[in-house]
């Protein structure tokens, strides 16, 4: 019996052992990655000076949050750094192409590209659109996707002002 009982016990325990191995990739997934961040910046310096906008505001989709974390703004382009959770695993897939730009006058910055890296419960990416051709203190973000429409006034404020 005292053999059957220590079987078990090695059996039980080489089980934990390989499940929490096939585990880890779904945990690192978890993880943000900064490489990505660093990589893109050093692209955007490529334009020209980056002036960095730290902005930190969400927009509810659904049951889903998108968070604007940093805009960067070069003579170029303007860039958008952004997180997006889902609640439920496995949603649909975020349509980059259905957030709208504009400057305070309303005129719209035609959105260029975007990239983004994620895991089923979300993802970080960044959406690019054409130069800034007025001086703005603050930016319109609109999300309009078939019946949902979301307003985000993002204000520019440098990182490093008015702290």
């Amino acid at each position: 019996m005292k053999g059957l009982l220590q079987a078990l016990t090695i059996i039980r325990r080489t089980l934990i052992v390989i499940l929490a191995i096939v585990m880890i990739p779904q945990v690192i997934d978890l993880f943000p990655t900064s490489s990505d961040v660093k990589g893109t910046i050093k692209l955007l310096e490529q334009d020209g000076p980056v002036t960095k906008y730290k902005i930190n505001k969400r927009m509810e989709i659904d049951l889903d949050t998108f968070i604007v974390k940093t805009l960067y703004v070069t003579p170029k382009q303007v860039v958008l750094h952004y997180s997006y959770k889902s609640k439920v695993a496995g949603g649909w897939s975020l349509p980059q192409n259905a957030f709208k730009l504009f400057d305070p006058r309303g005129n719209e910055l035609q959105y260029r590209s975007s990239t983004s890296s994620g895991n089923s419960r979300g993802s970080t990416g960044f959406l690019a659109y054409d130069k800034l051709t007025v001086s703005a203190s603050n930016l319109n973000l609109i999300f309009e996707w078939y019946d949902r429409k979301v307003i985000l006034n993002l204000p520019l404020q440098k990182v490093g002002e008015g702290q």
